[in-house]
């Protein structure tokens, strides 16, 4: 068992090791299913996403896969985020128990488009009468055991699928997690590794077309069939390694404060710092934010980003390498980011029942897209 402990630590300290040098590498916009890096849950959400090592709840699947340890016997957890261009995520996570140390979890991430979308030409630009929708989802399962009183461990797998019109990319993705818990101050640590996996890649109907394949060449037939080729993407991979502690605590208010280190491979590093208040173990209020990490400088100091590529001022040609040189500013990398997060909660227990209900909300305040509502519920027994 000591051997397993140190190789746990090993893997938290590895963790930590990695994430500097993945953010060597610019790969912003490279990866597929982008949905997957969506927060999930009011609470994960309202701390500014410092949720890697306090997570002991259903929505653990998406934040460290080893929280499902912190379910003391079945929950159920549905939310909803109502989404920047009225696209809408929903998610659905339950953990079952399987004994005094085991856990099972399953989960579905769902990204809705909105209504059929109007198929336009120049020639038809109020629309063809044909229709399309697109969907992302995400099926997960899981499993977590508490290996001593301080460590738990977990691992997900996953299936993902992206969909529009009538192609679509599916694929496989795995998560690992690890928490390390102390009385002291009720320390927790945790680090996990999330969408790691093999690329995905776009096939379908609508890549089939017909057209002359040598326009420059002579007069040919304009009707040759043809299979447009698509290239691999990989899954947005992250690192989080997280600690969170209660400095203050008494029968009636607990404060409990949180700050992760976040490292994907298609974006910056992320410091995430967050506080929860809970009054009277019923009511909880919760705050948090994140700072952007570019070249080793925090947000607000140091050079823009300049993303390389070769010249080609008409856009005649595709292609990350014709990417003409861009020039990406600090305030462009928050366009896109919560600037603050706000949330509450409301927990009780039905009388006489083991029973236990909880309500929770969450507002991201976003620089210039709209702002983002969360709300979840959760239900244990």
């Amino acid at each position: 068992m000591k051997l397993l402990r140190y190789g746990l630590c090993a893997l938290l300290l590895g963790l930590v090791g990695v994430s500097p040098a993945a953010a060597q590498f610019n790969n912003v916009g490279t990866s597929a299913a982008n949905f997957l890096k969506i927060p999930v849950g009011p609470r994960g959400t309202a701390v500014g996403g410092a949720y890697t090592a306090l997570t002991d709840d259903a929505t653990s699947l998406y934040w460290n896969v080893a929280g499902m340890t912190g379910v003391p016997n079945n929950e159920i957890t549905l939310t909803t985020n109502i989404w920047l261009l009225d696209l809408r995520h929903d998610y659905l996570g339950a953990v079952f128990s399987i004994g005094d140390f085991d856990r099972i979890g399953f989960s579905i991430s769902y990204l809705s488009y909105g209504e059929a979308m109007k198929v336009t030409t120049p020639a038809q630009p109020r629309g063809t009468g044909v229709e399309f929708s697109a969907y992302d989802v995400a099926v997960g399962l899981g499993y977590a055991r508490q290996l001593t009183d301080r460590f738990s461990a977990g691992a997900q797998i996953k299936y993902i699928r992206e969909s529009i019109s009538q192609s679509a990319a599916s694929g496989v993705a795995f998560d690992l997690g690890l928490i390390f818990q102390s009385e002291w101050n009720d320390l927790r640590i945790g680090a996990a590794i999330t969408n790691f996996g093999p690329d995905m890649q776009m096939t379908g109907d609508d890549l089939r077309t017909k057209l002359d394949p040598h326009l420059t060449t002579g007069s040919n037939p304009d009707d040759v069939p043809l299979f447009l080729e698509t290239v691999n993407y990989s899954l947005p991979i992250q690192f989080q390694v997280g600690i969170a502690l209660t400095p203050m605590k008494s029968e009636s208010v607990a404060l409990t404060t949180m700050l992760d280190v976040r490292d994907a491979r298609d974006f910056n590093q992320e410091i995430r710092i967050g506080g929860e208040l809970l009054f009277m173990n019923t009511l909880f209020l919760r705050g948090g934010a994140n700072l952007i990490v570019v070249e080793g400088s925090f947000f607000g100091s140091g050079d823009d980003v300049v993303i390389e590529g070769a010249d080609d001022p008409n856009n005649t040609n595709v292609g990350v390498q014709y990417r003409n040189p861009t020039t990406i500013t600090r305030s462009d990398l928050r366009d896109g980011q919560a600037l603050f997060n706000v949330g509450a909660g409301l927990d009780f227990f039905l009388p006489n029942s083991r029973t236990h209900f909880n309500f929770d909300y969450a507002y991201s305040r976003m620089q210039y897209l709209e702002d983002v509502h969360r709300l979840g519920v959760r239900f244990q027994f």
